[in-house]
């Protein structure tokens, strides 16, 4: 029953979120929509509104690591790795209403809350990454650990932000690959 607690709580966070937006989403507002009091809020997580929304935050990434290592070990090689995870993350973003209601409401708020993961979803990806580069090139350990963090990071900001990249062309993410990320690591 805990974790089902737990876990219907950050549902419920979740849910007001979309529904209020990040900003004016009230604890009163996440138990209502976990169907619990405030007071089990407070027994799951004492720190209160800003615990419950930090480990919605932490639960998100961890679902966007999961996605992102998933596509990089099915993938047939490196490069298609890296192409799978960039058409996945530009739809996915526009698709997540938490995060787009999240993005309206309080944009300065949940890059905080972001920022308190310092590397999120990069350290889980990393490993994934870098048993791809041993494999694929030859790379010694060291060596696939940096290529590897810094493709993570590229990946993680590409898709929040592609700039004038098309995520949706597929062609443009082959380039993408091919210039920016497998260039940039001489795979």
């Amino acid at each position: 029953m805990g974790v089902d607690t737990r876990a219907r709580i950050l549902d419920g966070a979740g849910a007001a979120v979309v529904r209020f937006g990040l900003a004016k989403t009230s604890l009163e507002d996440v138990a209502a929509a976990a169907g619990v009091s405030r007071a089990t809020v407070y027994r799951w997580f004492p720190g209160g509104r800003d615990e419950v929304f930090d480990a919605l935050v932490g639960r998100e990434l961890a679902k966007v690591a999961d996605v992102m290592i998933e596509r990089i070990e099915r993938a047939d090689d490196l490069g298609g790795a890296l192409a799978a995870v960039l058409r996945w993350g530009g739809a996915a973003i526009r698709s997540h209403e938490l995060l787009q209601a999240s993005l309206d409401s309080a944009p300065d708020e949940l890059a905080v809350r972001l920022a308190r993961f310092e590397h999120g979803p990069t350290d889980l990806v990393v490993p994934a990454l870098a048993e791809r580069l041993l494999t694929e090139t030859g790379r010694t350990p060291e060596a696939a650990h940096v290529d590897a963090t810094y493709l993570a990071m590229m990946l993680l900001s590409l898709i929040a932000n592609p700039g004038s990249w098309d995520l949706d062309d597929d062609r443009a993410v082959a380039r993408l690959v091919d210039t920016q990320l497998l260039g940039a690591v001489g795979g």
